[in-house]
């Protein structure tokens, strides 16, 4: 499981930066798929450096039930995006990240780093992550299924951080 979270989270990242490529005229979506790339790859070192934690007797220990259907989801997802044609406008690429965002890609990532016994909270939180690409893609889209994608993403953030007060 940690390998093929780490790879959806490689393959995450290359999809925004594919996208920050194609969106250098534009410097407002071109800095918003570069964030987001970034911190893909920082979540995909986070399982790097958990991978090294994990004695192979821990590995054998952890079971995630119901988890490869979850991440089954995320590479649907990520095939989705990764099939955009360049010449896409930016609302199709919008509406692709806000609905990979809302898989539960995060959510085995941090699922994996717990059982590592590695501490999250280095860097950008998730929820974080998903307002700002919320916001941002709200800002950036006037497309009715955009602002809606962007809506369900900060009810989910909100709800997240909510939860992690209470």
């Amino acid at each position: 499981m940690l390998d093929h979270c780490r790879s959806l989270e490689d393959r995450a990242a290359a999809v925004y930066r594919r996208f920050a490529a194609e969106a250098r005229q534009n410097p407002a979506l071109c800095a918003l798929w570069t964030g987001l790339a970034r911190d893909e790859e920082a979540h995909s070192r986070s399982l790097v450096a958990v991978a090294h934690t994990l004695r192979p007797i821990d590995a054998e220990r952890i079971r995630f039930e119901g988890w490869a259907e979850a991440l089954g989801e995320v590479a649907a997802q990520l095939a989705a995006a990764e099939a955009i044609p360049p010449g896409a406008p930016p609302a199709r690429k919008l509406l692709a990240a806000l609905e990979l965002e809302r898989t539960e890609l995060e959510a085995a990532r941090r699922a994996i780093l717990a059982a590592g016994g590695v501490r999250i909270g280095n860097g950008r939180s998730q929820a974080d992550h998903a307002a700002h690409l919320a916001a941002e893609a709200a800002r950036l889209s006037e497309d009715p299924d955009v602002r809606l994608a962007a809506a369900l993403l900060r009810a989910r953030a909100l709800l997240a951080t909510r939860r992690r007060v209470a």
